[in-house]
């Protein structure tokens, strides 16, 4: 596959654009794919707005809910963390109490606190509801998408990176994530921009401004960081790089891109520094969540991915007894973890090998939501996107072509292992897979173009290789997929039926308590749903049928035995 000749760190001048002047310049294309992202974003949110998926951003025990609190808190005038807010769930408090976790998180924020002061911005301009934050990652969103084309139009050639900006906005999983208030969602723009203007900042060496281009990529760093700390490892890495790539030159030279994206990336971390001093929390620490993320990831009863819900009470006293030895600290509860392995040392690194698989996966394992929910919910998101089963192939194939020019990649090689590595260490989930999909999509588009080019030139043999390599990947993704009903939770069924009957929906939320009974049978609280309604409609027969099925799952229900003696009594 022709490719066009790598960018070097230290060329002169920037190469000139091979787009024919008739052609659309790069930035009209980028606005193309935003105006189509954000079309179809559009499109999406009309579809589902008056459906049940949205009402899962306010489940009491979920992390949008917590988000949304903790944004809420902020705005009525805690702008600085004062109030010290942690939420407190029923895996919490199968731990410790609530005192206890004080004690282990002090001062310090819950969760890095950039997501809650960007939803607590939209509140103080939008009402202060899940919708306002949604619309506003559906713009950042369709962002993303475009930015994604700009990345990639400075490592693959044009054609190329604009499969890429198609993929970006054909990628499902992205309306997903944006439609829940979750950090993710915002981890994707911001990760994408912040690749990008490295990126730029690297093939610009000629560039009297380049220094405002590093200084610039820093700051995005830095908030990236304060948004979740796990890009730390890929900033240094990279500031190391290019160090690195600079070792003939004169030490002044050697050292000011690393120098300006330090500058920048203390910019945005010293505000949260100066909080954390304001209110006696260490000066650096902006997190209380490593400890307990390191623990569910690495307990010896760990499957691999997901997270702990309180109802292993094996996990939960493991958790306590880790977090009450070493204080709740991150070092010294990752020290105790890992010398509770020390017997079975080949145990620990087997767990690490199957967390790398889960983070590979071809589905989005369900976590605070549902994507094969909100699936089955749009027709949009069944039928015209594409998932993680089909990108990953190409992905594969992409990141071994490559591999010729592994120096202009090395950008994204850094990035992708940093985050694996860091994800796969705590705990993997499908979404914490999302704010890497920028580059794995600009991999997937060479790999996509490289089949063509191939297939145009006829390279037989070569091509035959790339599509058995498609093909085994396809075969292995087949055997580890689900059907979307075998992905759904009955939390999913039953905060919707809630949302429904909120909006005077009765006939949908008929709807919901019926499928929550064919799939979560052993469940009384969607046949109790149902009885209500077909009771409301005059349906007695049905009601008092319902009635039955939620005695027999629970015998002591007063409603249940005193609706069905009524039923049974009337005429």
């Amino acid at each position: 596959m022709k490719q066009a000749t790598p960018v070097k760190p230290t060329t002169t001048t920037r190469p000139r654009s091979t787009t024919p002047v008739d052609e659309p310049s790069p930035i009209r294309r980028a606005a193309l794919i935003f105006a189509a992202a954000l079309l179809l974003r559009a499109v999406y949110y009309l579809m589902i707005r008056r459906t049940g998926c949205l009402d899962i951003n306010l489940d009491p025990i979920s992390d949008m809910e917590t988000f949304h609190r903790w944004a809420l808190s902020i705005v009525q005038g805690d702008w600085l963390g004062r109030g010290d807010f942690h939420p407190f769930h029923p895996w919490q408090a199968a731990v410790a109490s609530r005192e206890q976790w004080a004690l282990w998180y002090g001062h310090v924020y819950h969760q890095e606190p950039f997501y809650p002061y960007f939803i607590a911005l939209v509140y103080l301009l939008a009402p202060r509801e899940p919708s306002s934050v949604v619309l506003v990652q559906f713009v950042a969103g369709a962002a993303g998408c475009a930015l994604t084309y700009l990345i990639a139009r400075r490592l693959i050639p044009e054609g190329a990176a604009l499969a890429a900006g198609v993929l970006a906005v054909l990628y499902g999983p992205y309306y997903y994530y944006e439609s829940l208030l979750l950090r993710d969602s915002l981890m994707i723009p911001l990760n994408a921009l912040m690749l990008w203007v490295l990126i730029e900042a690297r093939a610009r060496s000629a560039d009297s401004r380049r220094i405002g281009w590093w200084a610039a990529g820093g700051a995005l760093a830095g908030v990236a960081c304060i948004t979740k700390a796990s890009v730390l490892p890929f900033f240094a890495l990279f500031a190391l790089l290019t160090v690195l790539e600079r070792r003939g030159e004169r030490a002044a030279n050697r050292f000011r891109p690393a120098a300006a994206m330090a500058a920048g990336f203390l910019a945005c971390f010293l505000p949260v520094a100066a909080r954390n001093a304001v209110v006696g929390a260490p000066l650096t620490k902006i997190t209380t969540r490593g400890p307990i993320e390191f623990i569910n990831g690495n307990n010896p009863w760990h499957m691999g991915i997901g997270w702990f819900d309180g109802d292993d009470e094996r996990v939960s006293r493991y958790a306590h007894d880790t977090l009450a030895r070493s204080g709740g600290g991150l070092l010294p509860t990752v020290a105790a973890v890992v010398k509770g392995w020390s017997s079975n040392p080949t145990g620990l690194l087997r767990l690490q090998v199957v967390k790398t698989c889960w983070f590979f996966a071809p589905f989005e394992m369900p976590n605070n939501a549902s994507y094969a929910y909100f699936r089955l919910n749009s027709g949009f998101l069944r039928h015209a996107t594409l998932s993680f089963f089909w990108i990953s192939p190409l992905a594969m194939l992409g990141l071994l072509e490559s591999w010729s020019y592994r120096r202009r990649f090395a950008p994204l090689y850094l990035f992708l292992a940093c985050g694996i590595v860091t994800t796969v260490v705590f705990y993997v989930i499908a979404r914490f897979r999302a704010p890497f999909m920028p580059a794995i999509l600009t991999f997937a588009a060479l790999g996509g173009a490289s089949l063509l080019a191939h297939a145009r030139r006829l390279r037989a043999g070569r091509l035959a290789l790339q599509l058995i390599l498609v093909g085994a990947i396809l075969a292995l993704n087949s055997a580890r997929t689900f059907p979307d009903e075998d992905l759904v939770r009955p939390q999913d069924y039953l905060i919707s039926l809630q949302g429904y009957l909120s909006r005077g929906m009765k006939a949908q939320a008929l709807t919901e308590a019926e499928t929550g009974r064919r799939l979560f049978g052993a469940l009384p609280e969607f046949h109790k749903a149902a009885a209500r309604l077909y009771l409301e409609q005059g349906r007695k027969a049905e009601a008092q049928a319902a009635y039955r099925d939620v005695l027999a799952r629970d015998p002591s229900d007063a409603e249940a035995r005193r609706q069905v003696m009524l039923l049974t009594s009337s005429p």
